[in-house]
């Protein structure tokens, strides 16, 4: 399985902001020289870490994520994660975007 594949179908996702390596960034998978952040593969689950936008539906962008990746997951379980939520404004979004400056006060 290609987890780059799986970390492009869930990013295909409207409301995905982005992936989350987690807090210590714990949660990839290790390829040779480079990590995929947010996608874990096990021998019997794909895990999808996420940080989703403000005003989603989380259990909606769940779905939609497992939906997305499904074709890619070859019959894997997929067990998805909101770990955080971006809020309007977050200097990640602005960055995104392609705003310049920092977050605003």
């Amino acid at each position: 399985m290609d987890p780059d594949a799986v970390s492009t179908a869930a990013l295909s996702c409207p409301q995905v902001a982005r992936l989350s390596g987690g807090f210590a960034g714990e949660v990839a998978t290790y390829l040779p020289g480079r990590s995929v952040a947010g996608v874990r593969v096990t021998d019997d689950e794909v895990e999808i870490h996420l940080v989703a936008r403000w005003g989603a539906n989380l259990p909606e962008v769940a779905d939609a994520v497992r939906l997305a990746v499904k074709p890619v997951t070859a019959g894997l379980r997929t067990s998805v994660y909101v770990e955080d939520i971006e809020m309007p404004g977050d200097a990640a979004a602005l960055v995104e975007q392609g705003a310049s400056g920092g977050a605003r006060s």
